[in-house]
């Protein structure tokens, strides 16, 4: 476990109850997949929690959570393995549904059962492809002494898990460095200020703005002073890339360029999810800042890499995400991997190590029809691909096993992957002791048990 940072002051909510935000996350002729947040800005701790929805579709399968009926629509209580929602707490679930005619995708109430607290709720209908679903909350900023004992990284493969800074308690790198073994982490995510566009920060909160006194600088500084490569990830499920809100390429370049220069980073990725694929216009001024910052650190010396990462299918990337890569490297981007969200496909996957490295395969076979990769070698279209699988359970019903893990780091470097990856290494852990669910992988597996067995396999 990592020392118990110092709590520091959180953002002050704008109103005393529970706020719910509710996304789509995929929608087809007769059903569509939501995922669900749940925050508790009241004063008041419920244990155990349980929220009744005001809507006319029928709730087909619901995960971290347990679906009821109710007169107008149905309940959701808290999951056996946590219970509590306490005050400043956020808890998550997701689930499917059946459409109704008449009927929004967006319930169109919410109520707290057994407590009396208003409850709102606030939703979007966009149909994103299927994606992880992180749920970052407000989080104080740690001071970790710096210990220069980071495991060194082997071979070219890049090593990086994602690290959610957007959870309580805030990860200690340096400390969850050396217990998992990892050498770099990808730091999620960077997003656009929720009250200010233009404005970089952690998890879309003003408090966590990038250069502000929160932003996480001593911890990442700390773990960067002990040997650890920290890269910066913009985007993600849950709020808006800077590009998607901020209309002028110029402010969009200046907050890119904010980011690298406050963490000294040489490495940066772009999860481009949900929307964000199908918005043609936000990627044109995304991938333009991009290619004029890399420019901008070369010619300073300080050389940048870009990885962008996208949805997935075990049959390779979807339409969308290969116009991704194309408005990319159209705009001058040198991409040194794509990276591969093998997860959560939805379509009853249950070998998920072959999933992935079908998904490998396929996507270097794909890359072929991007001109800027058309006279790469097979060996070559190999080395741009990475893969992020989702340890332990998924969000939509597939388990990434411990096995997949051992499986699919060696495929990665027998075959000379770009990088590997996992969401989250804060997940690295069972889902004991009132552990909230998007904190834990949903198995039996031991703290650390997933990290070591990717770093083992990676070696």
């Amino acid at each position: 476990m990592t020392p118990t940072p110092t709590p520091t002051p959180t953002p002050t909510p704008t109103s005393a109850g529970l706020q719910v935000t509710w996304s789509t996350t995929s929608e087809w002729t007769a059903g569509f997949q939501s995922a669900v947040r749940v925050r508790n800005t009241s004063g008041t701790a419920l244990n155990p929690w349980r929220l009744s929805f005001t809507t006319g579709t029928t709730v087909v399968s619901l995960w971290d959570g347990t679906a009821g009926a109710a007169p107008d629509g149905f309940t959701v209580a808290a999951p056996s393995y946590a219970t509590s929602l306490p005050a400043g707490g956020e808890v998550s679930f997701g689930l499917t549904s059946n459409k109704a005619a008449g009927a929004g995708l967006v319930p169109t109430a919410c109520r707290v059962v057994g407590a009396d607290l208003p409850c709102t709720i606030n939703g979007s209908t966009s149909t994103p492809e299927p994606t992880p679903t992180p749920t970052p909350t407000p989080t104080p900023t740690p001071t970790p002494t710096p210990t220069p004992t980071i495991p060194a990284p082997s071979g070219p493969l890049v090593v990086a898990p994602y690290v959610d800074l957007g959870l309580w308690p805030t990860a200690d790198l340096t400390a969850f460095s050396r217990a998992s073994g990892v050498s770099a982490v990808t730091a999620a995510f960077v997003v656009a200020d929720r009250s200010s566009a233009c404005s970089p920060t952690w998890a879309g909160y003003t408090a966590y703005a990038i250069g502000g006194s929160q932003d996480f600088q001593p911890n990442i500084a700390a773990f960067q002073a002990a040997g650890g490569r920290v890269v910066a990830s913009f985007g993600g499920a849950v709020n808006d890339e800077l590009a998607r809100v901020c209309t002028d390429p110029a402010k969009v370049l200046a907050a890119y360029t904010t980011v690298v220069t406050r963490f000294g980073l040489d490495r940066v990725d772009f999860d481009i999810e949900g929307a964000d694929v199908s918005d043609s216009a936000a990627n044109q001024r995304r991938a333009t800042a991009v290619a004029a910052l890399q420019k901008q650190r070369a010619a300073a010396g300080h050389p940048l890499e870009v990885t962008l990462t996208l949805p997935v299918m075990p049959y390779g990337l979807l339409d969308s995400g290969l116009r991704t890569i194309r408005e990319f490297t159209a705009a001058g981007v040198q991409l040194s991997a794509v990276n591969l969200m093998t997860m959560d496909y939805g379509t009853g996957v249950t070998d998920m190590a072959k999933a992935a490295i079908d998904a490998a395969t396929a996507t270097a076979t794909q890359l072929k029809t991007v001109s800027a990769f058309a006279g790469l070698s097979d060996a070559q279209r190999r080395a741009l691909v990475s893969v992020t699988p989702m340890i332990g359970a998924n969000d939509t019903g597939e388990v990434f096993t411990l096995a997949n893990a051992t499986t699919v780091a060696a495929y990665a470097k027998a075959n000379g992957l770009a990088g590997l990856g996992w969401w989250e290494l804060t997940r690295d852990q069972p889902c004991t002791g009132g552990i909230p669910a998007y904190m834990c992988t949903g198995t039996s597996a031991a703290r650390w048990s997933y990290s070591k067995a990717f770093v083992a396999a990676a070696r």
